[in-house]
């Protein structure tokens, strides 16, 4: 249901048949619907359906499809190199886990920003955000480009400076190196929020999602530092067994 939520903003929701697609294809059929959507959203369901025997691949789409680039391909025969393909994109994943614990790679933890939790309240209310969404679809997404287009150089570049600011300070009020990476995913959340709601009259949500966002990708960014929590722990056995530590 939250996947369809995304989908929704720009165009028919349904995993298969709109802009959703599920995680039990291909690293390479991955890479293809990633170069089809261009600058549109990846939306991809629940990453258990992976088969257990390619759950060793899910980092490396992380990775692909953060960098925005297929691999290289060519043939030794012809000695030339195929078009690689491209692209620059939000990708967005449920599944009944974080897609984190697929990988323990410090580095996909630092790319990813997980949500966890139950997102709705009931079945029902699944049920019935699914009906709105199969009646109602499309709209927001070509509002908000229509918005950026109608900027103009001056506005777009005020807008920029706007990110990199928001970058900065996001950045200072976050700890570890980890979580410093993952401000510029949090200044573009933050950024669009404020033209959603300022712009295009959408009601602003109860809780602070800036504030929220900020504090899961705290927690998950100290795991992803790995050389900082291994000195830590170094330097608290030390600490705590003097009389072993020669000098």
């Amino acid at each position: 249901s939250v996947l369809q939520v995304a989908g929704s903003l720009l165009g028919y929701p349904r995993e298969g048949e709109g802009l959703a697609r599920s995680w039990s294809v291909s690293l390479a059929g991955h890479e293809g619907y990633a170069s089809s959507m261009h600058n549109l959203p990846i939306l991809l369901d629940e990453s258990n359906k992976v088969a257990e025997r390619d759950r060793h691949n899910i980092g490396s789409l992380i990775f692909m499809l953060c960098n925005g680039s297929g691999k290289l391909r060519g043939s030794v025969q012809a000695g030339s190199t195929r078009v690689t393909t491209a692209w620059h994109a939000v990708a967005s994943s449920t599944g009944e886990q974080s897609i984190t614990a697929y990988d323990q790679n410090g580095g996909t933890k630092a790319r990813c920003l997980p949500l966890p939790g139950a997102p709705l309240a009931s079945a029902q209310q699944s049920e019935d955000l699914k009906a709105d969404l199969e009646a109602n679809h499309g709209h927001l997404g070509p509002r908000f480009v229509r918005h950026l287009v109608g900027l103009g150089p001056e506005g777009a570049a005020a807008l920029q400076a706007e990110y990199r600011q928001r970058v900065q300070d996001i950045g200072a009020e976050m700890g570890s190196r980890a979580a410093r990476r993952m401000a510029q995913y949090i200044a573009t959340l933050d950024i669009a929020a404020r033209i959603i709601h300022e712009r295009l009259g959408v009601a602003r949500p109860a809780v602070d999602v800036r504030r929220f966002v900020m504090e899961l990708a705290d927690g998950e960014s100290k795991a992803a530092d790995r050389p900082s929590a291994a000195l830590r722990k170094l330097a608290s056995f030390v600490f705590a067994q003097p009389g072993l530590m020669a000098t």
